[in-house]
């Protein structure tokens, strides 16, 4: 993120994936503080993201948990929403700020898909009610990306777009350059 503010680029926000692991580490997130102030990140570019299972695992250490990263001036997602037995109360009682909808949801045809289709829409429009940005992961037909479009999906990441990149390859295409390394 620093490289790339250093090159007058405007970065991606970077995610860091929490596990079980991560919450048993007391004072974990001082280590993401010290980087902040070390590299001079402005936080808003620096996303936490956990999957639903965790918030079942230990709601409260979690929820204790985002509150220091919102703290931070970090922002935390949902991620693989709708992967396992989501609950829409888990919205109504996690602070998150993004919530990524699991690529379960577009992989069905026929039927199941305008099934599915239909669940995102509405998963969508509760997202949005609670102000919260969407991002739909594993797309990888252009007719669903359209679709989700034509809901107001915030982000869709697959490989409609691109498979996961090295550092390098990645400024490549996403920046059209390459980045001086520090």
């Amino acid at each position: 993120i620093r490289r790339w503010l250093d090159n007058g680029v405007v970065p991606v926000p970077v995610s860091v994936n929490l596990s079980r692991a991560s919450l048993e580490v007391p004072d974990f997130l001082d280590s993401y503080r010290r980087l902040i102030i070390r590299y001079d990140i402005p936080p808003q570019y620096l996303e936490f993201e956990f999957t639903e299972t965790l918030v079942y695992e230990n709601f409260s250490v979690l929820s204790t948990c985002i509150d220091e990263i919102h703290a931070m001036g970090c922002t935390c997602s949902m991620d693989d929403f709708g992967s396992g037995y989501s609950s829409l109360n888990l919205l109504n009682n996690v602070s998150v700020d993004v919530l990524k909808l699991d690529r379960a949801f577009f992989e069905a045809d026929g039927d199941c898909c305008q099934r599915g289709n239909s669940i995102v829409e509405g998963v969508m429009a509760i997202a949005k009610s609670l102000h919260l940005k969407t991002v739909s992961e594993g797309v990888e037909d252009k007719r669903q990306v359209e679709f989700l479009k034509s809901i107001g999906c915030d982000m869709v990441q697959g490989y409609v777009f691109s498979k996961p990149l090295p550092p390098e390859e990645f400024e490549q295409h996403y920046f059209n350059r390459s980045m001086d390394k520090m």
